[in-house]
Parts: structure tokens; sequence; C-alpha cells
């Protein structure tokens, strides 16, 4: 389950693709307004790490990664809704207000998914039996580097047929949706507590 909600978010939800496009068409400013969007999301996540000091305390950390990834679609939503608003009308000039909205947004995703990633980790780590544990971090770390280039693939052809915002929109409905089925499949995922745990 870690895996699956993992892929449903990079794959689905993640937005990177499109970068490069929104800094021409949509938010204007062009490369320095791309290295914007990337940071963004990369402040989030180290934000996200910095304060994570209280989530030992969390012991219902299956709830804790259905949440963050629910979180890391309803922010890259957020994201899709701003250029839907913005509209594809390549700005003479950097769009502030509009760059300011996406970037908090993709700032609140990194954050989303730092969050999804600690209590993935914590639990791969906690209730994975010794002699599996060497092969599934292997699967661990196929699925953390190859769901994003998955994602980049599918919104991109997203964005080929229905344009960047909506492919976005879509996507990130797409994966709450994802989410909640693979919740509905594995309820006992939801239920997994940090004090008793199973494999």
């Amino acid at each position: 389950m870690t895996f699956l909600l993992d892929l449903a978010a990079m794959i689905l939800a993640m937005p990177r693709v499109v970068w490069p496009a929104v800094g021409v068409w949509y938010l204007g400013g062009g490369s320095t307004t791309t290295g914007w969007l990337n940071a963004a999301f990369a402040i989030g996540s180290v934000l996200a790490s910095l304060l994570s000091g209280g989530f030992a305390h969390v012991h219902k950390q299956g709830r804790a990664v259905v949440l963050a990834v629910w979180s890391f679609s309803a922010s890259t939503l957020l994201f899709g809704v701003v250029l839907v608003l913005t509209g594809r009308d390549r700005p003479d000039h950097v769009l502030v207000w509009a760059l300011v909205l996406a970037g908090v947004a993709l700032a609140l995703a990194g954050a989303s998914d730092g969050v999804s990633a600690i209590f993935r980790q914590t639990i791969l780590q906690t209730a994975t039996p010794d002699d599996m544990r060497g092969r599934l971090q292997g699967v661990f770390i196929v699925v953390v580097a190859g769901g994003p280039r998955l994602g980049d693939v599918v919104v991109g052809a997203g964005a080929t047929g229905l344009g960047e915002a909506w492919a976005v929109v879509v996507g990130s409905i797409a994966c709450a949706v994802v989410v909640a089925l693979l919740v509905r499949w594995s309820p006992r995922f939801l239920a997994y507590d940090a004090r008793h745990p199973e494999a």
C-alpha cells in the first residue's frame, strides 16, 4: 500500500513536467519562473523534514500516509486551478500574484510529499520482516525513482490533449479518487498503528 499510494501521487498528480510550459504560457518569466516553481516544491519538502520532530508521537501512520497523499493531490489541484484562472495567454511579464499562489500550492505539495515519505519509510522499516527488508528497500527505491518519471509521461500526455492547466487538475482529482479506492480495497492499512506493526 505504501508503494501504491506513492505511485498514485507521482504518476497521476506530479505536475513537474509542465513547469517549463507554465513559465512561458501561464505565469511569464520563462526559465526563472520554472526555477522558482522547482524551488517552491523543494522548500516545502525541506520544511516538512525540519519540522517533523512531532511526528514521533503519531501512531496511526497508515492514516497519516493517506492524509498526506490526499493533501498532495489537493495542493496540486490548487496549482492547477491557479493555472486555469490565469489562462494560457503567454504574458510578456511575470504575473506575480499567480506565481505567489502557484508557489504556495507547490510548497504545500512538497511538504505533503515529504510527510508521506517520512511515514512510508517508517512503516517499511518497522513492519517489514528482517529477511524481506533489503528487497523491499530496493523496491522502494525503484518506486521513488520511477514513479515521478512515469508521471512525467502521463501528465505530459495529458497536457498535450487537455492543456497544461487541465492536465494538472484532472490528474489531481484522479489521484484523490485512486487513493480513496485503495483505502476502500485495503482498510487494514488505514488502521495501521505503529505501536502494533504488522507486515
